[in-house]
């Protein structure tokens, strides 16, 4: 697994210590002891794709919980190549 960002960095991911499989999220931990947060590299997908030497990405799906604009700009380059066929990003209304 790798994040993804609009940069090269490291970001800070708030999880919850009780329930297993719950959803993480870059926000800011709550003060209870719930939960916890942990420091986490972030890559941009364009670096990664030069890193791991691939051409083209058949299909992705990004399900980020507000973090698309990050994921999106990236991603600048791949996507000006059309080095993505497909992206299916979810959002939330």
């Amino acid at each position: 697994n790798i994040a993804l960002s609009d940069n090269n960095t490291h970001l800070e991911v708030t999880k919850s210590k009780v329930y297993a499989g719950s959803t993480n999220s870059l926000r800011i931990a709550n003060s209870e002891s719930e939960e916890e947060t942990e420091t986490i590299s972030a890559i941009r997908l364009d670096t990664w794709m030069d890193k791991e030497d691939i051409e083209h990405i058949d299909f992705m799906k990004v399900d980020v919980e507000g973090f698309e604009l990050q994921v999106i700009s990236g991603a600048k380059q791949a996507f000006s190549n059309s080095k993505i066929s497909l992206a299916l990003f979810e959002a939330g209304i």
